[in-house]
């Protein structure tokens, strides 16, 4: 049986990913009514946390990405501290993304079929176009343009679901924080 390890409400179950700003692990926590929930945790490394900018941006993209409740967008739930580390609880996502996934079949030969590509392309697209419809509390358009449209940001459940994901210099009409050409 393989062990967790906790991080407040949350159980960890392995890490996922490392990148230069955050790690992300699989994990899961229990609702009130006591049922499980497979989550992403995105958990900021340490020397984020004294960046006053960094922390305005992860807020914003939290505000943002909070109104969007589609199929094809990968839901974030939560922005907290938890025992002293900030993280994002997101949707986890049980597939691979389509960067991993076009290059897996590159490997392999294999071309991927046209009928798949319309698929993939038109269901992240639906994504897109909700965000950018997408309206606050008062009703007003957020106009949101997620700005890093890219394969790994792309997931693809293993039964065939597509969820666009990372929102993170997406642009809105409510951000506080600009992003500078080429950061």
């Amino acid at each position: 049986m393989r062990r967790t390890k906790r991080l407040g409400r949350y159980h960890l179950t392995e890490r996922i990913a490392y990148g230069g700003m955050a790690e992300i692990f699989r994990g899961f926590t229990y609702t009130d009514e006591g049922f499980r929930r497979d989550v992403a945790i995105k958990k900021l490394l340490p020397h984020y946390l004294e960046d006053k900018q960094f922390i305005q941006m992860l807020t914003d993209e939290f505000k943002l990405v909070s109104y969007l409740r589609h199929s094809n967008i990968a839901e974030v739930y939560e922005l907290a501290e938890v025992e002293g580390d900030l993280v994002v609880v997101m949707e986890y996502v049980d597939g691979k993304d389509l960067r991993s996934t076009l290059e897996k079949a590159r490997q392999r030969g294999v071309t991927p079929q046209l009928d798949d590509i319309v698929y993939l392309m038109a269901r992240a697209l639906d994504g897109l176009h909700h965000a950018h419809l997408a309206h606050d509390d008062k009703g007003d358009p957020l106009n949101i343009v997620h700005r890093d449209v890219s394969p790994a940001n792309v997931l693809i459940t293993y039964d065939g679901q597509v969820k666009i994901c990372d929102f993170g210099i997406a642009k809105a009409r409510h951000n506080r924080v600009t992003t500078k050409t080429g950061i």
